[in-house]
């Protein structure tokens, strides 16, 4: 019974790419309705396997834009991931690995950030300049350092140093990132955007990321991508924007209220 939906399904979707997309709004109940029943293998063994998503332009000629993320989160799922996705990131593992292993890149410290970020992206592009792989390791490791530099101590305190080291490294990454993984940078810099709220850090939110536009890379700063009505870069920057206006009054409130506290009295 399985073999024949799924031959049925697979004939469905290659006809849907022919005649039209109406399939995309169908197979989203398919899927819903297939874990809500717990029916995790002929999702995972045969629509994940298989890709029997939404039709999408890697298989279809209706569909233009191959960069497209949101096909891929069709499947992120009962841990299932986008196959084109798995495959990506196994080559990309095997890329970096050979040219990270043939060239000798610096630990990213904290003292200089920047200067250590730059030397490593200068070596790494004399050797694979054309691979954007080649670039993952030196990412991972400018997230982390960044990371640090925003986190690492008090919980809604940044110290100036930090504060400036983070934002130097945050501008070069992101203008590098947009070259080579906007992709993963984007995954990223949605986390930072969040930890800083929890963390109540919203200057360096309002003042550095959506000031700058530091925020996800899009079709305005990046070529990988092209659709330039996409929202979902402006929803980005909009995240919190009550909780930022409303924190900033409380912190005016309180500043004019010590001042009336300790204004002399005249009586």
């Amino acid at each position: 019974m399985e073999k024949a939906a799924a031959r049925l399904l697979k004939n469905l979707k290659d006809d849907s790419c022919f005649y039209g997309p109406s399939y995309n709004d169908w197979i989203p109940k398919v899927r819903d309705e297939l874990l809500r029943r717990h029916m995790f293998e002929f999702w995972k063994n045969i629509i994940v396997s298989q890709e029997l998503g939404p039709a999408w332009a890697r298989d279809c000629d209706l569909f233009e834009d191959s960069n497209d993320p949101e096909p891929a989160k069709f499947y992120e799922f009962n841990g299932c991931k986008a196959p084109w996705l798995k495959d990506k990131e196994s080559e990309g593992n095997k890329v970096s690995t050979t040219s990270t292993n043939a060239i000798q890149l610096k630990p990213i410290s904290l003292e200089t950030p920047l200067e250590d970020y730059k030397c490593n992206m200068d070596i790494q592009s004399a050797a694979t300049s054309e691979d954007p792989n080649a670039y993952n390791t030196i990412f991972a490791n400018v997230r982390d350092t960044i990371w640090h530099l925003l986190f690492k101590d008090s919980k809604d305190f940044i110290d100036n140093e930090s504060y400036e080291k983070a934002a130097s490294l945050l501008r070069q990454y992101k203008k590098d990132a947009c070259l080579y993984s906007p992709h993963d940078y984007n995954e990223w810099i949605t986390k930072v955007r969040d930890n800083l709220f929890v963390r109540n850090q919203l200057d360096f939110w309002h003042n550095i990321i959506v000031k700058e536009q530091l925020g996800l890379c899009w079709a305005g700063d990046s070529k990988l991508f092209h659709n330039l009505e996409d929202e979902t870069t402006k929803e980005f920057y909009n995240y919190g924007k009550d909780i930022y206006v409303c924190n900033k009054l409380l912190y005016e409130f309180s500043r004019h209220r010590f001042k009336i506290l300790r204004r002399p009295s005249t009586c």
